[in-house]
């Protein structure tokens, strides 16, 4: 997406780009994203697809709930195992706070947690 407008860090003000062809273009613009943010449809996510984030991996192979195939998150059978990296998906989004964390602290005191809880 083309954009718009830019930050003028030095006199704080939003200056418009030489790509715009009127106000309206802005406007418009401005408006869409507010529609979206009033139906519930604009999400912003603390980090971007590629960005390495941490999740608790949990030993699924005795879980009667996923009969070893690893597609548990912390079901009562599963029990937790670690933490490891990867790279954020859009997909993951929903699991933030949950199985997904930015740090890896935050990964192992959920670890904890969890561990604490079996």
């Amino acid at each position: 997406m083309e954009r718009l407008t830019t930050h003028d860090p030095d006199r704080q003000l939003l200056v418009c780009s030489a790509n715009y062809k009127s106000w309206n273009e802005i406007y418009d613009r401005l408006a869409y994203y507010e529609d979206l943010e009033e139906q519930g449809r604009l999400v912003v996510l603390p980090c971007k697809a590629g960005d390495r984030v941490w999740g608790v991996e949990f030993d699924t192979s005795e879980c009667p709930h996923c009969f070893g195939f690893g597609g548990c998150y912390g079901c009562s059978g599963a029990k937790p195992k670690g933490v490891y990296y990867f790279k954020f998906r859009l997909q993951d989004a929903e699991k933030i706070g949950k199985t997904v964390f930015l740090t890896r602290e935050e990964a192992e005191a959920a670890l904890k947690g969890v561990s604490e809880d079996a």
